[in-house]
């Protein structure tokens, strides 16, 4: 990028026809999202070490939507006492919150205006994902961060004390095998 590039960029140097111009609160909310997803994905694996053991699966190593099915699984299939039953409806939550975010960071494109080029027309959802309508004043967004920070604070509250009583039967790790 030059000084004589006549391209026109937002104040991240990215080339407006790449995204177009946005209500400022547009990509701090998909942020917010994104994050939060990545914290109660934490929460939900941590639960899941308390409940599968090794011979399940690699809670910190396998795809969370696997560790999730075999938690919920595990707890259909176990005398489910009101903890477990907490244990379940969060785990429940976190992979419905999962898939919104995973819809947003992979599926939402925009849609630029031929007429425009550096104007989005809106955002539509690539073929196969979940169906993202924002809303107006992205209200759609705004609610999914109120969900996530409401998930959140659920783990803290309410499901976090439930499992500091279940013993650790996979220790903590990392998402990722770094002994490769």
């Amino acid at each position: 990028m030059s000084n004589t590039d006549p391209t026109p960029r937002d104040e991240y140097g990215v080339a407006l026809f790449i995204f177009g111009r946005h209500d400022q609160d547009f990509f701090p909310l998909l942020g917010r999202v994104i994050a939060l997803a990545s914290v109660i994905e934490y929460q939900s694996r941590t639960a899941a070490s308390r409940i599968l053991t090794p011979a399940d699966c690699s809670v910190w190593k396998d795809q969370f939507s696997k560790v999730s099915k075999l938690v919920l699984k595990h707890i259909r299939e176990s005398d489910t006492t009101e903890e477990l039953a907490q244990i379940s409806e969060f785990t429940q939550d976190a992979r419905v919150f999962a898939d919104q975010r995973a819809s947003y960071a992979h599926g939402l494109v925009p849609s630029v205006s031929l007429e425009s080029p550096d104007q989005v027309t809106a955002w539509r959802s690539k073929p196969g994902t979940t169906h993202l309508g924002l809303g107006a004043d992205l209200a759609v967004l705004r609610a999914d961060v109120r969900r996530g920070s409401e998930l959140v604070e659920r783990w803290n509250n309410s499901v976090l004390p439930v499992i500091n009583k279940l013993p650790v039967l996979q220790p903590e790790g990392t998402l990722r095998d770094t002994s490769r």
